[in-house]
């Protein structure tokens, strides 16, 4: 039987403001992602915010396998 996860999160919160090299801790991340069984679903509130950056290379080395789905209440468009 297959397992199907949601994951509700704000994208700040898989951000650290205590890392000196980013790069080096990305990389960290990328060698050793969080382990997971089934499918997991990670929907990101406030995800104009994470389309690059930090935040957005963070999410996907610690769960590379994930499907993400941004929404944001934030007009984006006039």
């Amino acid at each position: 039987m297959l397992s199907y996860y949601i994951v509700k999160t704000l994208v700040h919160k898989f951000g650290r403001k205590d890392i000196e090299n980013f790069d080096a801790f990305i990389e960290e991340l990328r060698q050793n992602p969080a382990e997971t069984v089934g499918e997991l679903f990670v929907f990101v509130d406030e995800c104009q915010r994470t389309q690059s950056g930090k935040l957005h290379k963070t999410m996907k080395a610690l769960l590379p396998n994930a499907v993400f789905i941004g929404y944001t209440g934030t007009p984006l468009l006039r």
